[in-house]
């Protein structure tokens, strides 16, 4: 094993199994060391996947490929050993251990707060990525809801040129059929209202649970170890609870908006269903032609 050794070869490494060979070291098998070995072979993974040569200045890259390469060697020494051609192989294993121990000891002093910084970057990246899909999809449901606000308008404005094309021709007016067409509309905006009703409720209620949870645990922490808020409510739980309120108070204000938009049309649409029928009703009526004309000249 050379001192570059990759993650993969860290990965794939079988301390164990390489420590208690019975066939190869008899009983004098390196029981003691091994446990400390996988635990340093397990830091080293770790720290490669959190991408230590990235996110280090040099001085602390040094400190971890230094450890890292005096483990190498010691697992290189485990692997080269013979006991059939060291006489004094019990004192060799004895040093090697205490070599072991030494460098377990020294690596975790070493290395504690690279790890502990690495670790919380990791964190911070995941919670920010995590608040990017979920502003993604928010953004995709405003963009549907433009498009729908745009199909909705276009039908309006066929409305209206149906409206101006029935005047212009003095015939009579189809009141029954705008009356169906109203009709639908308004259950068509009805439906729209209510849904984005019940998602303004269920934004207020996640919300108003999510402060009424905070205030509660913070309340009951008065109460108990001292360190209790202080582990509780760390950078990354305040960093957590602040994306959910930003993402329930968006949500609110947008079903909000939407509830209000469709809460008009829907108004607006039985409005106009209700002249339509009544304007129905007097045309069945047959009055005569000048109100009919002058209805029409309302309308």
């Amino acid at each position: 094993m050379t001192e570059d050794i990759t993650l993969d070869h860290l990965k794939e490494l079988d301390i164990k199994k390489i420590a208690l060979d019975r066939d190869k070291f008899g009983p004098l098998t390196f029981e003691e060391s091994y446990p400390l070995l996988e635990k340093l072979q397990i830091l080293f993974i770790e720290l490669s996947e959190l991408g230590y040569l990235d996110k280090l200045i040099p001085e602390e890259i040094n400190k971890v490929n230094n450890n890292r390469n005096h483990f190498a060697r010691l697992v290189d020494r485990l692997q080269k050993f013979d006991m059939q051609v060291d006489q004094n192989f019990k004192v060799t294993r004895d040093n090697f251990e205490m070599e072991v121990r030494s460098l377990y000891n020294r690596t975790f002093v070493d290395l504690r707060e690279i790890l502990v910084y690495l670790r919380q970057e990791a964190s911070q990246n995941k919670d920010t990525r995590l608040l990017q899909k979920e502003r993604g999809e928010v953004q995709q449901v405003l963009k549907e809801a433009e498009q729908i606000k745009k199909s909705l308008s276009y039908e309006l404005q066929d409305l209206k040129k149906n409206k101006e094309a029935i005047e212009s021709e003095r015939g009579a007016l189809p009141s029954a059929y705008l009356g169906v067409e109203f009709k639908k509309q308004s259950g068509e905006f009805e439906k729209q209202s209510k849904e984005w009703g019940s998602g303004r409720i269920k934004a207020l209620n996640l919300l108003t649970s999510l402060v009424v949870f905070n205030v509660l645990l913070y309340s009951v922490g008065l109460f108990m170890d001292s360190n209790f808020i202080e582990k509780v409510f760390s950078s990354h739980y305040f960093i957590l609870v602040f994306a959910l309120v930003s993402i329930l108070v968006y949500n609110l204000g947008f079903a909000t908006k939407n509830y209000n938009i469709y809460s008009n049309l829907l108004i607006t649409s039985n409005h106009r269903y209700n002249v339509a029928e009544t304007m129905n009703r007097f045309l069945g009526t047959n009055p005569p032609p000048e109100d009919r004309s002058e209805i029409i000249k309302q309308k």
